[in-house]
């Protein structure tokens, strides 16, 4: 499958236009945005209130696959099932490594927002899992690291697709081995009507 790429700064999607992190030379694969506006929807379907959790994973040293996000999220999964009887995850992830020596992954963390409102918790237990199970890593939290999207509010709605869109960048993504994957979401359908 070819993969298309966009370079303006606007998105249409399902009637909607979208302001993203593009431009001229800063390109992005608009099949990735689709699946992440995707999942936002199918989240935002089920639940009222969405919280979306962002950080970055990164790694100690080089790996050809994404072993390590696997792992990770079945920890996760596991653990939010298991604190907040969370049962729905929605996901984003990509991978990316420029000159680095070691690849680094761009998470968002999709859940149900009438069970979790604030992340600290959850950002301190993936933090000291994700070191554990990378041997060494560290996840990053960056600044606004969260959204509570309240279903409805395009405000919010745009500002998220917006930072998703990044995770879409074609630059720094061209460095992987083979097959491996560049990026992945979650595979939720949306709720019948």
């Amino acid at each position: 499958m070819k993969k298309h790429q966009s370079c303006s700064p606007y998105f249409r999607y399902e009637g909607k236009v979208y302001e993203i992190n593009a431009r001229e030379g800063m390109p992005i694969f608009t099949h990735q945005l689709r699946k992440s506006i995707d999942q936002l929807t199918a989240m935002e379907g089920y639940h009222h209130r969405v919280l979306v959790v962002v950080f970055g994973l990164h790694l100690p040293s080089y790996s050809k696959g994404n072993e390590m996000i696997s792992k990770f999220l079945s920890w996760l999964r596991y653990w939010l099932v298991k604190e907040y009887k969370i049962n729905r995850i929605g996901y984003v992830w990509c991978r990316e490594r420029n000159k680095a020596n070691a690849q680094h992954y761009h998470f968002a963390l999709m859940l149900d927002g009438s069970k979790l409102q604030y992340p600290s918790k959850l950002l301190n237990i993936a933090k000291e899992n994700w070191h554990r199970l990378s041997a060494g890593g560290f996840l990053f939290i960056p600044d606004n690291c969260f959204y509570m999207l309240k279903r409805g509010n395009a405000i919010v709605r745009a500002a998220i697709i917006y930072r998703l869109s990044y995770y879409a960048k074609v630059n720094s993504k061209q460095t992987r081995e083979g097959m491996t994957n560049d990026y992945g979401t979650s595979r939720l359908s949306r709720p019948p009507l």
